[in-house]
């Protein structure tokens, strides 16, 4: 592809690329291996993810960087939420095992109390 058919790309989704087309997104890779160069000008311009396939199997996918970032940031935010919730879970254990809790009652009047409830 020249640089002169090159297209103003679709703007990216907030949360990485869009759902592949599987009748335009997905190709063997004999046919990936001799126009790599167009499937990523296709994943720039269409924000959708090319997927390739070794004997008819799905193998790997082709995406644009801009809408990589997303994907990977969203996924390491989930690492370190989980991670989070883990240590909190803990924490719980080792206070509820001390004794260190509320009864649901105690807990309705400390939210009566902060909230006015």
């Amino acid at each position: 592809m020249s640089p002169k058919t090159l297209s103003t790309p679709a703007k990216p989704t907030r949360t990485g690329p869009r759902r592949p087309i599987l009748s335009e997104d997905v190709i063997s890779f004999t046919e990936c291996r001799g126009k790599l160069g167009e499937y990523f000008e296709k994943t720039r311009r269409t924000h959708r993810p090319i997927v390739v396939t070794q004997n008819g199997k799905p193998t790997s996918v082709i995406v644009s960087i801009v809408d990589w970032e997303p994907l990977s940031n969203s996924w390491e935010n989930e690492q370190r939420i989980a991670e989070q919730v883990i240590a909190d879970l803990q924490t719980s254990e080792e206070q509820f095992a001390r004794g260190e809790f509320h009864s649901n009652n105690e807990v309705f009047g400390m939210m009566q109390k902060e909230f006015g409830l």
